[in-house]
């Protein structure tokens, strides 16, 4: 029998540390950030960092407009129920066009496509994303003005999107957070700070990918100069998906600040129309489920003595006419 002494032991497994050692530090990237995503780090490399570089990356800011001056009238309860019926739909979009949800920062949305596996078509899947979550957030916001109030369909959303190489990592400590870093998530905030309200912007470096995959009908120049904070004058577009028929698949983004000054009075009359519309639309919401109660109770009491409830209830109008006809204004 081969004996091994306690000191062959220890200087074998020292080898093979230092061999392991020298195995991680040739990975290819995305192999720690990956790990971690997939399963988590486990105590033993508690120590070692966990980031990668990733050279193909499409980053989305996206921020709620108006949301500061609507929260301010709310209850805490109304605040966090918009934001977590928004932000969970958004969810439910980037879990289908395989986009990764970073994290939420009060009313922004930060996501990024190519990481931690890398996507080909980074640009185009997010340019998709991003869509669906101007479409899906129209919608959520219509269905919520029955419980928040009907100012809440006033509210909207800036896009901001820029493409380039992004530093992904896990910053440890009592609460670890997965966060980005570098300059393309910088330029991709400031392509949502200077977007307008209802806008999709995206950067030249975005613009030039999405052209290059051939949705160049999907692009619109921005006609004004954008000059962003640390970055200077930069060249931008509007983005609106179309569809094969070159029409866009849902109802256009809503126009610009510097088009909406030059509205006529037309226009401004048919936008309070609209919003008239919303607030009947809720105040009968709200009387139609008072009425439910109202029959609830009254089917409960029973028929009641001679001048109850339920005689008090009944009422018919005259002949010939409802009981709207006796309305006056």
């Amino acid at each position: 029998f081969h004996v091994v002494k306690p000191k062959q032991v220890r200087d074998r497994l020292l080898a093979i540390e230092a061999d392991k050692r020298k195995g991680d530090a040739m990975l290819a990237p995305r192999h720690h950030v990956k790990t971690f995503l997939n399963a988590g780090h486990s105590h033993h490399d508690e120590d070692r960092p966990i980031a990668d570089l990733f050279p193909h990356c499409t980053v989305l800011f996206c921020d709620l407009a108006g949301f500061t001056a609507w929260s301010s009238t709310r209850e805490p309860a109304q605040v966090f129920l918009l934001l977590q019926t928004v932000y969970q739909n958004f969810d439910i979009i980037a879990k289908r066009r395989r986009v990764f949800k970073v994290e939420t920062i009060g009313d922004s949305y930060l996501a990024v496509t190519g990481l931690p596996e890398p996507q080909a078509q980074h640009a185009t899947i997010m340019a998709k994303f991003a869509w669906d979550c101007y479409i899906r957030l129209g919608e959520v916001l219509k269905e919520l003005e029955v419980s928040l109030g009907p100012d809440t369909g006033d509210l909207s959303m800036r896009f901001g999107m820029h493409s380039g190489s992004v530093t992904a990592g896990v910053l440890k400590g009592d609460r670890a957070r997965f966060q980005l870093f570098g300059d393309t998530v910088n330029t991709a905030a400031r392509m949502e700070s200077t977007s307008f309200k209802g806008k999709i912007q995206v950067s030249e470096a975005t613009a030039h990918i999405l052209i290059k995959a051939g949705r160049g009908t999907w692009l619109t120049p921005r006609e004004d100069a954008v000059v962003a904070k640390g970055k200077g004058t930069m060249k931008t577009y509007w983005l609106a998906i179309k569809s094969k028929n070159n029409e866009f698949e849902s109802e256009e983004l809503s126009t610009s600040i510097s088009q909406s000054v030059r509205t006529d009075a037309l226009d401004v009359s048919h936008r309070m129309d609209l919003k008239e519309r919303r607030l009947v639309d809720w105040v009968a919401e709200i009387l139609l489920d008072h009425i439910k109660k109202v029959i609830i109770v009254q089917r409960r009491c029973g028929t009641g003595a001679p001048g109850s409830m339920n005689e008090d209830i009944e009422y018919k109008a005259p002949e010939d006419q409802i009981c709207l006809d006796e309305v006056m204004d």
